[in-house]
């Protein structure tokens, strides 16, 4: 939140005694936003909605799902992130989640942009 936006909300929140209110809490508790260079943010809302060039271009081709080449899953945002038991070494160094909803609420955007670099899927997506 800039900090114009701050002091207006502020200013609302006293007028509305919203200080000790769960909304107060919920706005000035969360985590500062990640700025992330376009490219980066690009990605991550890819990820995000789970469609990606990698996961789904085969769509537009009349190819076959591409599957994983280390263990042979189909391959999804989803088993990129979470289940290939083959990055998990790598996974567990940038985050520690057990579903997608927690991995974009919870971890720094900037953890998601690193483990796809060391992964080497940054420029695939």
């Amino acid at each position: 939140m800039s900090e114009s936006a701050t002091v207006v909300f502020l200013l609302i929140a006293s007028f509305f005694r919203l200080r000790h209110a769960r909304l107060y809490e919920l706005l000035f508790c969360s985590t500062q936003p990640a700025y992330l260079t376009r490219k980066d943010a690009v990605i991550v809302n890819r990820l995000r909605i789970g469609h990606s060039r990698l996961t789904h271009s085969y769509l537009l081709l009349g190819e076959d799902q591409p599957t994983c080449e280390s263990c042979g899953s189909p391959l999804t945002i989803k088993h990129l992130l979470l289940e290939c038991t083959n990055l998990q070494y790598v996974c567990v160094k940038y985050f520690n989640v057990s579903t997608l909803k927690e991995l974009f609420e919870c971890v720094d955007k900037h953890n998601i942009i690193d483990f796809i670099k060391q992964t080497h899927f940054y420029h695939h997506l």
